[in-house]
């Protein structure tokens, strides 16, 4: 299982990087590496979960969340 953690932590930080690209913005604005550990440490399945991580309000989890859980989802 932890073996999959960095993977994972790579694989929301690659997404973190497209959003950002995507509409101009830093990554951290996106989200911070911390909300990324958290993400990976929590493993927030549904978008309840998700907005319990630390740094997800209710704009970004409706911006971001689905994205992000399917990343989540399928480590």
């Amino acid at each position: 299982l932890h073996d999959a953690l960095p993977i994972l932590f790579e694989a929301l930080r690659a997404l973190r990087a497209n959003l950002a690209r995507e509409q101009n913005l830093p990554p951290y604005v996106v989200f911070h590496d911390s909300a990324l550990r958290e993400m990976v440490a929590l493993r927030p399945t549904t978008l309840n979960e998700f907005a319990r991580v630390p740094g997800v309000g209710e704009t970004k989890l409706k911006r971001y969340g689905p994205a992000f859980l399917e990343v989540l989802r399928q480590a």
